[in-house]
């Protein structure tokens, strides 16, 4: 365990270390047995190295073989970016992937607000890992490599570290998501090569990160706008122009750079049957908060559809749809709650292209 999880130890040091931690923890909890097991061990090892206990039980394997539909349900017509992670997940738990590189490195590239960072989430979810995320607008000269990895000896903040490897060092074992990475400088890109190539980051003052318990994704609108440009609407395909896409990436994205990759997936744009997934999905939230106010309240299939159509757009994908849910939807109940004279079963239909909300009699 401590060979494949300590990394800047050596043997037999860190087991035998392992082993006295564990012994020491037996030996101040009175309930415990006198023996130290693999259970005790697992326990310290997890703590010393910040790893969540559900990567290191059996019952892991089940959730990573099932992974794909359990993401699919999540992330709505985006099957080829699901299986695509969903591989190099079940390829590096298995044991037969690299083990000097990391889990998997992803540049997601597609519209606007079609699952790209929710995906990432939805992974960091599902495998109980820490979601790293960080908007790459905020990276866009030349010296922001220092805000990441540290700044040179001699300057301004060399003392500090970088933010990237800080959070790395704290959490070794994570999804770290690089939010609109096309925005960042040039001179970034290069930083990440030793991480795709060897599984290591080297930080201001030479430390090696390791990086080989992490799944990097990173998102891009790179290319979107010509490539949707003959498909606006809700009456057409949502299929983006994947050669205009793959264009733009060759261009803004160093060769070196793409080639270390483990896949470059291109994501749908919203069509309306999609749009209808997502606007359900928002609206089973919004009834769960209902709900513990006491009120029950059903969706008319008109009324998901208009909101749908409302909320979403091939352009901007489902962007807007919280904030149209929020001004037409949740504005309704608001006054009725605040006031008490909410009824506890409603239906929220459509009457003359507008929402009304028609209360249930009870029998």
């Amino acid at each position: 365990m401590t060979a494949k999880y300590i990394h800047d130890r050596f043997l037999p040091d860190k087991a035998i270390d392992m082993i006295d931690e564990a012994g020491a923890y037996v030996n101040v909890t009175p309930s415990h047995t006198a023996v130290v097991d693999v259970d005790d061990i697992e326990e310290i090892l997890c703590s010393v190295c910040k790893i969540p206990k559900k990567a290191m039980v059996k019952e892991e394997y089940e959730t990573v073989v099932n992974i794909e539909e359990t993401l699919n349900a999540k992330v709505f017509g985006q099957k080829e970016a699901v299986n695509a992670v969903s591989e190099a997940i079940k390829l590096a738990k298995s044991g037969l992937g690299d083990e000097n590189k990391p889990i998997g490195s992803f540049l997601f590239v597609g519209p606007s607000g079609v699952g790209k960072t929710e995906l990432a989430k939805q992974i960091a979810n599902e495998l109980s890992l820490k979601l790293i995320r960080f908007d790459m607008s905020e990276y866009t000269e030349q010296h922001s490599v220092a805000k990441l990895i540290g700044s040179p000896a001699g300057y301004v903040g060399y003392e500090d570290g970088g933010l990237l490897t800080k959070e790395l060092l704290k959490n070794p074992h994570c999804v770290l998501l690089l939010d609109e990475v096309e925005k960042a400088h040039p001179d970034i890109f290069k930083t990440f090569l030793q991480m795709f190539d060897y599984g290591m980051l080297t930080d201001n003052k030479g430390h090696k990160v390791d990086c080989r318990q992490t799944l990097v994704i990173m998102t891009s609108n790179a290319g979107v706008a010509e490539a949707s440009k003959p498909a606006l609407g809700f009456g057409s395909s949502n299929t983006v122009n994947v050669s205009a896409v793959t264009d733009a990436v060759n261009r803004m994205f160093p060769v070196e750079f793409r080639n270390r990759l483990s896949a470059i997936v291109t994501f749908n744009g919203l069509d309306e049957a999609m749009a209808v997934l997502v606007t359900k999905k928002e609206l089973d939230i919004l009834s769960e908060k209902l709900a513990k106010k006491n009120i029950k309240v059903n969706f008319s299939e008109e009324c998901i559809k208009k909101i749908a159509k409302e909320g979403t757009s091939f352009e901007y994908g489902a962007r807007n749809l919280q904030r149209m849910i929020d001004e037409k939807i949740k504005k309704m109940f608001v006054k009725e709650i605040l006031s008490g004279t909410a009824v506890k079963e409603c239906d929220l239909k459509v009457i003359e292209d507008q929402y009304v909300i028609v209360p249930v009699l009870e029998k």
